[in-house]
């Protein structure tokens, strides 16, 4: 993984924040009992780690118990009117049509203590359902960095499951 900024370490907590949904309304993100995948990035980055964004959305992470798969625009450069209502019904129409949803970070909320995530740059985070930090990576994935954030969700889904049950997911069918 790559390093994370000096003031984030494993295990750190990412606490709880409101932020807007594509579908107009508040989101709450790294809900508390839920495990996290957030990818992170602004529109300079969009287009990084397109093949796994796909594969995760293959597998179908998105359904999965105890895990929230989102996807995290930072659109603080457009935080003014018009760019501000332009970016909404984009955004909006853009999640409907892919049936997904989207979370807007109007604020840069997520660039400011204590998450610290730098702007202009592709972010994977990965959160367990206390909270805590269990993987960052900044830029491309490799394939082999692939399959290890999936070996630590399914590690974060054993651990969250009331049962002791894991999700296994692979990046190979």
């Amino acid at each position: 993984m790559t390093a994370l900024a000096q003031s984030r370490a494993r295990g750190s907590l990412f606490p709880p924040i409101e932020l807007e949904s594509s579908h107009g309304k508040q989101r709450l993100v790294f809900a508390p009992g839920r495990v996290t995948l957030a990818f992170y990035e602004g529109k300079e980055a969009i287009s990084t780690n397109l093949n796994f964004k796909e594969k995760v959305r293959l597998f179908g992470l998105a359904h999965a118990p105890l895990l929230d798969f989102l996807a995290i625009g930072d659109v603080s450069k457009f935080n003014f009117e018009p760019a501000r209502r332009a970016v909404r019904a984009f955004v909006s129409h853009f999640a409907s049509s892919r049936k997904i949803e989207l979370v807007l970070d109007w604020e840069g909320a997520l660039r400011k203590p204590p998450y610290g995530l730098q702007p202009g740059h592709s972010h994977i985070v990965l959160v367990d359902h206390l909270g805590h930090l269990i993987a960052h990576h900044i830029g491309n994935l490799s394939e082999g960095e692939g399959e290890a954030i999936f070996a630590q969700i399914n590690r974060a889904l054993h651990l969250a499951s009331p049962r002791g049950e894991a999700l296994q997911i692979h990046l190979k069918p």
